[in-house]
Order: structure tokens, then C-alpha cells, then sequence
């Protein structure tokens, strides 16, 4: 505890701040560790290290003049490698290094942050605490390492691992389908299905912990000169229906009985994904993943009584697409859910059921048999020969 600053000394250091300091840059790399969840603060320098020599490497080769074959060689190798590891989100000019290599940009790469991004996990502390469990892997490699970096390439290997009891809930969870509406061409097919999830035990529609989701799937179809089959643009986007803040009015819909116009809302779906897939000679060949949008489609949702629509735009097309809301065959679930959900048990107890039952029957059978043939001994007579009652009646009158 230092002593309280006379007079003169305030004055003379009254423009000196002891709080802030200019090394802290504003304490950055708390902020930044408390966003991406970082443990060990090493790894901030380490990144911060990294970046600074990623920047000192362009200015040299900046000065280098244009047309130099080193530097053209040098500038693509260090763009393709940022690239490939998921720092730049595109191949951008060298010149772009200075503003876009950030610790931000490699703590993105984390593996946390990207199971987040992927629906893996909610938070990025959740995420770490999986990795740390040992619940995911890259490939055929289980990663405990929270600071593991994943590059573009690996995020198609980023899974639960086989003996996970995550991966093992979400095998368990099971699609309640509700309704299913289709369209289908030679140049697009959209499909829209609405459906709810139980993992284990039931969840019907009317439970608070369940949600319904509908599934929209849109499937462009291109064509060469010789209109043979090249590629299918697929995108798909899961809409959770139950955040709508419009909750239903009555059992003949979301807007009453008397509405009969569709009322539009804004729903931003949950997951959007997008992939190609390429033909050659009408046979699959590849699938890639994209992370952005290659067609634009005109998407409205809304609903239309007890209805959720949807209503695709491309080019000259409009797609008029309708589900259910709910199913009422699963509104009441009954015994039979039960009986579904633990039918192992239910067999299990049953047979010792069965068994005990059994066995306390050949019990009482045995027992009743045995009494039967005591009864019958007491009231049967002897059966006496000849020579016996002779010899009985010569005593009889002996006496």
C-alpha cells in the first residue's frame, strides 16, 4: 500500500495514469481470451507472435520489386497457407495481411470456437469442457487440447468419438415427422417437412421441452450444352417454429379459426447448409461443402391456420409449400409410447413375471398332489389275503 501523493507531487504527475498502461493496449487480450475462452494467457503472446511475424514477413517481400519471381512465388505460398489454415476467408492480396491477421483470426480456428460454429456445442466453454472430456476427435485422433487449431481441410473429420455419450444421445434421438409437402421438376425440387425430436423418452408437441422444426430443402439442378446432369446445388435450412413469439390462439391454429389469409413472419433459421454435388456421366463424383451462397432464393414463411407455409422464389418459379403444425396421432401418445420406449424392461420384467408365476403353480400342484394321496391313505382299508382273515377269525374265537 503506497502512500497518498502530496500536493506538489499530484501536480507533477497529474498527467501520468497509473492505472493504464500503454503495453496493456487497453488490457486487449483479456477481452479477446474471455471471448474465445482461452485458459493459458501464453497462448495470446504466442498468437500475437505469430501474427507479428506473418505481417514482418509481407512488408519484406513488399519490398521486392512487383515482377520479382521470388516475391510473386513467396506472396502466393503465404496466402495459399493462410487460407488453408481458415485465417483469410478468401484468397486476398497481400496487402490485406496487415488488417486481416488478427489473434481474433486464429483464435476462430480453435477448436471450441468451431464446434460452436458447427452446433456442436451452445458456448465456446462448453465446447472446451467436451474437448477436454475427450468427447471429440479430428480424424482418427482424439483431441484433449483446447488450443488445437482446425484447419479448413479438417473440419469435415471434426466428430464425436465412437464411445462419446453425446454421440450416442444424438444416435438416440429420434424425428417425430408431422407433415411432408414436395415439388419436383427438371430444374428444381424443394421439400419441406416439419417434425419435433425425442431423445429417450417422449416429448409430444404440447411438452414444454420440445420444439418443433421444420426442414426446408432446395435442390437446383445444372445442365451442360448436351443437357446432361453436372451438378445439384443443394441448400437446406432448419427453422425452429416454437421461438415464434405468437403463441397458438386455439386448437384451429396459430390465428384462430376465422383466419384465412397467410400471415408472413421473420424467421431467421437456425441451420443453413450448402453443398455441390458434382456428376460425370451421370454418376456422383464429389460433394463439397460451401460456406456462403451460390443461388439466392426468395424465402417467405409464415402461417396459414393451423399451417406452416412456405413460399420459394427462383428466377420465374414460385413454390407454394404447406405442413402441418402438429400430428394427432402424437398428441396423445398413450400406452403405447411407453410400451415403445421401454420395451426392454417391460420383456425383462414380464418373463420374471412369467417365471415366478410358473413356478408358484407347479408349487401348489405338487403341494395338492401330495395332500390328495395323504387323504387317500387314511381312508383306505387294508387289503388282506386269505390265509390273514383265517388266521384272524381263529383268534377271534379262541378268545
Amino acid at each position: 500500500m503506497v502512500r497518498k501523493l502530496k500536493h506538489h507531487e499530484q501536480k507533477l504527475l497529474k498527467k501520468v495514469d497509473f492505472l493504464d498502461w500503454k503495453q496493456d493496449q487497453g488490457h486487449r487480450d483479456t477481452q479477446v481470451m474471455r471471448t474465445y475462452h482461452i485458459q493459458n494467457r501464453e497462448d495470446y503472446h504466442k498468437y500475437n507472435k505469430i501474427c507479428g511475424n506473418i505481417r514482418k514477413i509481407a512488408r519484406k517481400l513488399a519490398l521486392l520489386q512487383p515482377n520479382d519471381p521470388f516475391r510473386i512465388k513467396h506472396e502466393q505460398l503465404l496466402l495459399d497457407k493462410l487460407y488453408g489454415m481458415g485465417v483469410l476467408a478468401t484468397k486476398s492480396k497481400i496487402s490485406d495481411l496487415e488488417n486481416k491477421v488478427t489473434v481474433s483470426a486464429l483464435c476462430r480456428r480453435r477448436i471450441g470456437v468451431v464446434m460452436c460454429r458447427f452446433k456442436m456445442a451452445e458456448t465456446i466453454s462448453d465446447a472446451v469442457k467436451f474437448v477436454e472430456q475427450g468427447h471429440v476427435r479430428v480424424g482418427p485422433d482424439v483431441i484433449t487440447d483446447p488450443a488445437f487449431l482446425v484447419t479448413r481441410n479438417m473440419e469435415d473429420y471434426l466428430q464425436w468419438t465412437d464411445g462419446s455419450k453425446i454421440k450416442h444421445n444424438l444416435l438416440n434421438a429420434e424425428e417425430i415427422l408431422f407433415s411432408f409437402d414436395s415439388y419436383e421438376d427438371d430444374n428444381i425440387n424443394v421439400f419441406l417437412n416439419t417434425y419435433t425430436l425425442r431423445d429417450g423418452y417422449y416429448h409430444g408437441p404440447g411438452s414444454e421441452d420440445s420444439d418443433t422444426l421444420s426442414r426446408l430443402e432446395i435442390m437446383v439442378k445444372k445442365y451442360d450444352s448436351n443437357r446432361i446432369l453436372s451438378n445439384i446445388l443443394y441448400q437446406e435450412l432448419i427453422f425452429n417454429l416454437s421461438s415464434v413469439d405468437r403463441p397458438p390462439k386455439s386448437e384451429c391454429g396459430w390465428f384462430g379459426c376465422g383466419s384465412n389469409k397467410v400471415e408472413y413472419v421473420d424467421i431467421e433459421p437456425i441451420k443453413i447448409s450448402n453443398k455441390v454435388y458434382d456428376y460425370k456421366d451421370h454418376q456422383l463424383v464429389n460433394v463439397r461443402i460451401l460456406y456462403y451462397q451460390l443461388v439466392h432464393f426468395g424465402i417467405q414463411v409464415g402461417f396459414y391456420g393451423s399451417k406452416f407455409v412456405v413460399v420459394v422464389n427462383h428466377m420465374e418459379d414460385e413454390i407454394f409449400l404447406a405442413n402441418e403444425m402438429s400430428s394427432e396421432s402424437e398428441e396423445h401418445p398413450g400406452w403405447s409410447r411407453v410400451i415403445e420406449d421401454h420395451e426392454s424392461w417391460i420383456i425383462t420384467i414380464l418373463s420374471m413375471v412369467f417365471l415366478a408365476m410358473a413356478a408358484g403353480t407347479m408349487y401348489v400342484l405338487v403341494l395338492f398332489n401330495n395332500l390328495l394321496t395323504n387323504r387317500a391313505s387314511r381312508h383306505k382299508g387294508r387289503n388282506w389275503t386269505d390265509d390273514e382273515k383265517q388266521r384272524l377269525i381263529r383268534e377271534f374265537f379262541k378268545r
